[in-house]
């Protein structure tokens, strides 16, 4: 009976779990154990106390690190494509007739197409659409981020020329922002045709003058500038050689000097001044040279030169009232003036031994341009007035520059002898080859024919007229005016 609890304990040792050091298990038959001093309970508490099992290995900060990673890499995409569809708009075009070949940006081409829709960057992009028996379309066009856009595009048919007027003209031009066609007969009768829908011809400026030597035309209404032989006595004319100006620049006098009279006299005719006896032109200063108009047709700017030597340039009404000099003492002999588009600069071309020059209306200042330029030719000045046409002398022929005001250098120069031209936009160009064919030249240096059908025979230009407003080139030739639709 005393040897039970003995195989109690022992059965309890050998069904541990823990293996225990040589040191810490009990005796067999009950024999004390000696328990080393650094485990003794009175030092540091019972066994199960002082004991320290072995670590698992844990898992779950390696899952919450790569749950991380993984959102990381969610958002990062996220933010990449979102950036990618914020920088983007779409838009909607449709094409009338459809069948339409379309291009954008030179990257993107579809054909055959009635409507398309296409995502793209934001910012400028190009559309060019074609189609047989039409015009070919090209129209810039910007986007913006998010922007859901729509463009209705209408194919114009391959116009056909028609002719505006006929027989012998002189002193042709364009009035009234291009929609009349004006010019004077070999009997000095002043005539007028508007341009988009034909119409029987209009005299202009009552009377005959076939003793005029120029004509200035004025870009508003039917109004120029005509220089007449001699001095005649005009039915109803106005005399407005006396009239006072302005105190400009300071110290200058009011009063005009004494004229210098070459034989030819300076008239304005403006067909809507009136009076109760009639139509009534207007007599101007004898010592007024060169006339030029404003782009808007409101004021005129001439050299002037007096008996007394004085060489100056002078702003004014179109019927010389309110003169103003705007500068004196010009060195010039006999300058062409123009009054380029942009309002604020006068071109003085001069074909003497003088350098072409450039008036700063505002700083009062001259600027020499375009040493190249071939004397006795004609410039022309773009629509926004940044840029001017000219004509190079080179071993090749005759060659077309364009001068750039804003950098004040010779920008490009068209590699073909060149008859006509004209501008058509800012950057483009309608020009006449030597074999009388019609081009489109961008400043870029591309080259496109222009599209028409001639049922009136073959063109023979002279000189080429453009009209903003109406966007027809009208061909000038030796016995008539043709037009058509660019």
């Amino acid at each position: 009976m005393a040897e039970e609890p003995m195989e109690t304990e022992r059965r309890t040792n050998e069904g541990s779990g823990i293996d225990l050091p040589e040191d810490l298990r009990v005796p067999v038959g009950g024999g004390k154990a000696d328990v080393p001093p650094a485990l003794s309970n009175s030092k540091h508490g019972n066994l199960a106390g002082g004991f320290r099992p072995r670590r698992p290995v844990l898992v779950w900060p390696w899952a919450i690190l790569g749950v991380v990673v993984v959102a990381l890499l969610a958002v990062t995409i996220y933010l990449i494509l979102g950036r990618l569809n914020f920088n983007r708009g779409s838009i909607q075009f449709a094409f009338e007739p459809p069948g339409v070949d379309v291009v954008i940006d030179g990257e993107l081409s579809k054909r055959s197409v009635s409507s398309l829709t296409v995502k793209l960057k934001a910012g400028l992009h190009i559309l060019q659409a074609t189609k047989s028996g039409y015009l070919d379309f090209e129209r810039e066009f910007n986007l913006a981020a998010g922007e859901r856009a729509a463009m209705n595009v209408v194919m114009e048919p391959v116009p056909e020329v028609t002719v505006v007027a006929e027989g012998e003209m002189r002193f042709v031009g364009v009035v009234r922002s291009g929609q009349r066609v004006v010019y004077m007969m070999p009997d000095g009768q002043f005539t007028a045709v508007t341009a988009a829908v034909p119409e029987p011809e209009a005299q202009l400026f009552e009377g005959s003058f076939a003793e005029a030597q120029d004509v200035v035309w004025s870009p508003g209404e039917p109004a120029a500038i005509v220089k007449l032989l001699g001095k005649p006595t005009l039915k109803n004319m106005y005399d407005n050689r006396g009239v006072r100006g302005r105190f400009i620049p300071p110290g200058e006098r009011p009063a005009q000097g004494l004229p210098r009279d070459n034989g030819i006299s300076t008239w304005l005719f403006d067909d809507a001044r009136r009076t109760a006896s009639g139509w009534q032109p207007v007599l101007l200063n004898e010592s007024v040279r060169d006339v030029a108009f404003a782009p808007d047709g409101g004021r005129v700017v001439y050299f002037y030169e007096t008996a007394d030597g004085e060489k100056s340039l002078v702003v004014a009404h179109p019927d010389g009232s309110e003169w103003e000099r705007l500068i004196t003492h010009i060195d010039a002999i006999d300058p062409q003036l123009t009054w380029l588009n942009d309002d604020r600069y006068v071109l003085l071309l001069d074909d003497g031994n003088l350098p072409d020059r450039l008036f700063d209306v505002i700083s009062k200042e001259f600027i020499e341009i375009m040493p190249d330029r071939l004397r006795q030719t004609t410039v022309t000045s773009s629509p926004d007035g940044s840029r001017i046409l000219y004509w190079i002398a080179t071993e090749g022929g005759l060659r077309l520059g364009v001068w750039n005001l804003i950098s004040g250098t010779q920008e490009q120069a068209l590699d073909e002898p060149i008859r006509a031209f004209v501008w058509q936009t800012d950057s483009r160009i309608v020009a006449v080859k030597e074999d009388n064919s019609l081009w489109y030249w961008e400043l870029t240096g591309e080259e496109r024919p222009v599209q028409f059908v001639s049922s009136v025979g073959v063109l023979t230009p002279q000189r080429l007229l453009y009209s903003l407003l109406s966007r027809e080139l009208f061909i000038v030739e030796d016995s008539r005016i043709t037009k058509l639709k660019t």
